[in-house]
């Protein structure tokens, strides 16, 4: 079997390379000189190669889950403010005289990769599309320090899409409130604030029993930690109070209130349902004419943005292309009645002015949040507490601006090479399982700090082999090593705090932050 035994003769080179690099390796610590350098010269000007255990695969900003994603966001992304608030995307950043409101005003020099302009409607547009649920955010923590923003990311914040009553009490079923329920006027555009439902979850991620009998009888089954239970029914017992929950999986029956928590469902979002008559589909314009942008997969989830007679504008979740689609194709998520209690948004939280509200009357608006365009270049920010809080939260990834129009044209597919626009010194110009580059933007606002050419992300999922990549010249840095090795090598001329090698040759670059601008690959 001449394969076997060139596989044979393929690791045996292999592992006597790993022998060679941990004799290396103890060598340092048992001896070596400190300032020694434990990797060898191999740096090419203007091209930095970065070690990474996996591939990078998302640099939407307000999508990115991990450090080294968010890092390259902010490199391909330019926020409004550093971290230290000083302004980046901003020309200048302020406190109104009240103290309620920061005042940010942009650099009217600022540009998209395409040349496109960053004013103060694609930045505000930016932020609420950060909010909408098909955009898929990693974090939405910074809206907090902007008015609205916490129970707009909470999804506790809606907007009443039409005159509607209000009842006293929520009703399971599908159809009106009993006669006896006195309805309450409610206007169109009107904003509420969520203060109950009527669904209830699990509420520590254990199975909860469904009793035939509040507080005793025989388990008719379980509500799950993936399920939702529609409240059907209620009553105190021994000064305990049960709920009879129907659960989505088709359980019934009576659990301890404590047992679960209150479940907010999502406003806005609905089922797509083809029908065989080509309408499950998003379409440029609200015309069974008009050109489809993309057909849409059975049971497939669409987030409406607003109505039109019979359409709706509306963005496919799993795509994130935007569209209209004829209303007789779309269906609730769940056949129960889904209520809310509300209370309005402009008032104090009075429980007198509570009242429930079937959800599919109710949108999610983020429009909302306190954030105005005043003009071309000025944005007026409303603070939930205080301003230090906006600062920080401005130097985010999920509030850099990203382009208004390219994802409307392309969707989840806007960040893919050879589309994507930036704003940042540098932008993505390949994504691949073995090796993702990023090259320097002329057009960026930082360009002058984009002072390498290239920066290449060097995918090895082994790092004692990353090592001896390293070892060798091949890579510039290792952003970590491997821990039974580590303490070996901090007397390395090349180790740096943080837990790194970074080659002699590399200037300027930070492991805590990975901030590529002004670092620089010259030779020693």
């Amino acid at each position: 079997m001449p394969g076997a035994t060139g596989s044979r003769r393929a690791w045996g080179r292999f592992a006597a390379a790993l022998l060679t690099l941990a004799t290396a390796v103890t060598a340092l610590g048992c001896g070596l000189a400190d300032g020694d350098r434990f990797g060898r010269a191999g740096a090419r000007p203007g091209v930095l190669r970065i070690h990474v255990l996996a591939p990078v695969t998302e640099i939407d900003p307000p999508r990115t889950r991990d450090g080294l994603e968010r890092a390259l966001a902010l490199q391909a992304f330019a926020t409004l403010a550093e971290p230290d608030g000083r302004p980046r995307l901003a020309r200048a950043i302020a406190p109104s005289a009240d103290g309620r409101h920061v005042i940010v005003t942009l650099d009217a020099r600022a540009r998209f990769s395409d040349g496109t302009g960053i004013d103060a409607d694609a930045v505000v547009w930016s932020w609420r599309r950060a909010l909408l649920r098909s955009t898929g955010a990693a974090d939405l923590r910074p809206f907090s320090s902007i008015a609205h923003g916490k129970e707009l990311a909470e999804g506790r914040l809606l907007r009443l899409a039409r005159d509607t009553p209000g009842y006293a009490a929520p009703f399971a079923t599908v159809g009106g409130a009993p006669s006896t329920s006195a309805p309450r006027a409610l206007s169109a555009g009107s904003m509420v604030e969520i203060v109950d439902s009527n669904e209830r979850r699990p509420c520590c991620g254990r199975s909860v029993p469904l009793l035939r009998e509040a507080g005793r009888g025989e388990a008719l089954g379980a509500l799950n930690p993936t399920d939702v239970g529609t409240v059907i029914g209620a009553r105190n017992l021994d000064g305990q109070r049960f709920l009879l929950l129907r659960s989505s999986s088709g359980a019934a029956g009576w659990a301890a209130q404590q047992l679960v928590s209150l479940h907010v469902p999502p406003a806005s979002l609905l089922r797509v349902v083809d029908r065989g008559d080509g309408g499950a589909a998003l379409r440029v314009g609200p015309d069974d004419d008009a050109p489809v942008r993309q057909a849409l997969r059975d049971s497939g989830v669409v987030e409406v943005l607003g109505e039109a007679d019979a359409w709706v504008h509306a963005v496919d979740l799993e795509s994130g292309l935007m569209g209209f689609v004829p209303l007789r194709t779309l269906e609730a998520l769940r056949g129960e009645q889904q209520w809310l209690h509300v209370v309005p948004a402009d008032v104090a939280k009075d429980p007198e002015s509570a009242t429930w509200v079937p959800l599919r009357e109710l949108a999610f608006d983020p429009s909302a949040l306190g954030a105005i365009a005043v003009d071309a270049h000025s944005i007026e920010v409303e603070c939930a507490a205080d301003v230090t809080a906006v600062l920080a939260a401005l130097a985010h990834p999920v509030m850099a601006p990203v382009p208004p129009h390219t994802i409307a044209a392309h969707g989840h597919a806007w960040t893919a090479p050879g589309t994507i626009v930036t704003s940042g010194p540098f932008t993505p110009v390949s994504l691949s399982a073995a090796r993702s580059t990023l090259a320097r933007s002329e057009r960026a606002l930082e360009h002058e700090r984009a002072r390498l050419e290239r920066v290449e992300l060097v995918v090895v999922d082994d790092p004692i082999a990353a090592l001896h990549l390293y070892r060798a010249g091949e890579l510039d840095v290792l952003l970590s090593l491997p821990a039974d090795l580590a303490p070996g090598l901090e007397r390395a001329a090349d180790w740096v705090a943080g837990g790194g090698l970074v080659a002699a040759e590399v200037r300027g670059l930070s492991l805590a932050q990975l901030d590529l601008r002004d670092v620089v690959v010259a030779p020693p």
